[in-house]
């Protein structure tokens, strides 16, 4: 279930969203398709996705890197090209060892009932096509989203 709350107030709830298929963790690492756990922003909306919306979040963030270096599972190496990309950037690498390109999305042209029964992504938060032009309409860039 995903919620949209403002403040401590239920503005809408959404049933059958999928998660990945992997299931869901703390830290995701690339090609695992697990959703990652935690606190995030919205940071982009592309309205022209094959998933009909798309709204991305800032996934992997510092504390994902810091996580993942303390773990031995990123390199010195890999760190420090992350912390500079994010220097100039703004934001962390989508396409290293954590992966990236998490948000929310629809289903575009795929099938309700695999949607309905399973766990689908490759670590995103899929709801229907009608759920996520509720959703986008309820959130903005910059909106805080929790994943437990």
């Amino acid at each position: 279930m995903a919620t949209v709350l403002r403040g401590t107030k239920v503005v809408e709830q959404f049933e059958h969203v999928a998660f990945g298929r992997g299931g869901v963790s703390p830290l995701r690492l690339k090609g695992r398709d697990k959703t990652p756990l935690g606190e995030f922003r919205i940071t982009r909306v592309n309205q022209n996705s094959p998933f009909h919306i798309f709204l991305g979040i800032d996934y992997p963030r510092l504390e994902h890197i810091d996580r993942a270096r303390k773990r031995g599972l990123i390199s010195d190496a890999e760190y420090k090209r992350s912390i500079d990309h994010g220097a100039r950037h703004g934001e962390f690498p989508q396409d290293g060892p954590l992966g990236g390109y998490i948000g929310f999305h629809g289903i575009g042209d795929g099938d309700p009932d695999v949607h309905d029964n399973f766990h689908w992504t490759q670590g995103c938060i899929a709801l229907t096509n009608d759920q996520i032009e509720t959703f986008e309409s309820l959130v903005a860039v910059g909106t805080p989203v929790r994943i437990e």
